[in-house]
């Protein structure tokens, strides 16, 4: 009889007091064992340190580390110092899986004995009544000739940069010394990803949702203002554009679908600028959208804004250096998007009447 490989789970704690039990559970329930699970109780302020010793005092496969506050990377790199299982899980402490994700993406591991990577999709809950599911535009088992032709649609669709929906194979980030990066504040999870694709041949992509992701209003662009947000994107494209290139990918299907997340970066980049947060004066931030519209005329294609009336309003403005034009529509966007919550929820209210 072939014993089952342990799988490490690395759970990031920080003030998560409120949410850590569930998640914990979520885990002690799946229907794959044997697991480990690894809390890093990362300078906690809150009862989190309390309540991660009190779960490893009750379950056996619980093992806890407190350590100061050094951030989600490092508390990341700990865990997978400290893991003892063939393959390890991300899972972050707000944050639940499907009972059936273990062993769903074991069996999608040992399908091959070639491969190095599973990746599945994820459901983005809001609330007990709004939920999103994230689905990969391709599944099965990939070759790399294959999976690298969809490296921007996965990207696009937000199923690559997470650690979160991903199996991987602990003697691959060890032997290749993979780790997280702290010198970003977004993105450091992407890196590590195409990071460890570098040294994958196969991959195996399920379409399941099986991660279950609570967002949290503070992490959505619209709710609050980001100081670097189109720095941090360019970063980003720039490195998912070099990977490419590397592996001889950077086909016209990747280029075009780069080119539309880069024209969306530009609009959420002057959305953002115009956040109600943002208490820069007017005349710094004509500045700081005169820097996005350079940006995005050295940069973007004018055909990659399209699809949406917004694209193409942003795109007519931008032809027509109607500086002023753009700046009055996003001035008064953050408005119209606070009239349209507002009404969506008169319009929920109404129907459950």
């Amino acid at each position: 009889m072939i014993t089952p490989k342990l799988v490490s789970f690395i759970i990031p704690v920080y003030n998560a007091e409120h949410s850590l039990f569930p998640c914990v559970q979520s885990i002690l329930g799946q229907m794959y064992h044997p697991i480990e699970i690894i809390l890093i109780n990362d300078g906690s302020t809150d009862h989190s340190k309390d309540l991660c010793n009190k779960l490893a005092e009750v379950y056996a496969s619980i093992h806890v580390i407190h350590q100061e506050n050094t951030g989600v990377s490092q508390a990341r790199n700990r865990g997978i110092r400290e893991a003892n299982g063939e393959y390890i899980q991300f899972i972050d402490a707000d944050d639940y899986i499907d009972s059936m994700m273990t062993k769903k993406l074991v069996q999608a591991m040992k399908s091959n004995k070639k491969c190095e990577l599973v990746i599945c999709g994820y459901e983005a809950i809001t609330t007990k009544t709004s939920r999103k599911k994230y689905t990969p535009c391709i599944e099965g088992m990939l070759k790399n000739n294959r999976y690298l032709t969809h490296i921007g649609e996965l990207y696009k669709q937000i199923i690559l940069p997470s650690p979160c929906n991903k199996l991987y194979r602990t003697d691959i980030i060890r032997e290749h010394q993979l780790s997280f990066t702290d010198k970003l504040s977004n993105g450091e999870d992407l890196l590590f990803n195409l990071d460890y694709l570098r040294h994958c041949k196969h991959i195996h992509i399920i379409g399941d949702t099986l991660y279950k992701y609570l967002m949290k209003d503070s992490y959505s662009l619209s709710r609050r203002y980001r100081k670097d947000y189109l720095q941090e994107q360019q970063r980003l494209l720039e490195e998912v554009t070099r990977f490419l290139r590397e592996k001889r990918a950077l086909t016209t299907k990747n280029q075009q679908v780069i080119g539309e997340i880069y024209a969306n970066s530009i609009i959420n980049a002057l959305t953002n600028l115009f956040h109600p947060d943002n208490s820069m004066p007017r005349n710094r931030k004509k500045e700081q959208m005169d820097d996005i519209l350079l940006t995005a005329k050295r940069n973007v294609d004018m055909k990659y804004f399209r699809g949406t009336s917004q694209k193409r309003l942003v795109s007519m403005l931008i032809r027509l250096r109607a500086t002023y034009g753009l700046y009055a529509f996003f001035r008064v966007k953050p408005f119209l998007q606070h009239q349209q919550r507002v009404l969506s929820t008169i319009v929920k209210k109404v129907k459950h009447e």
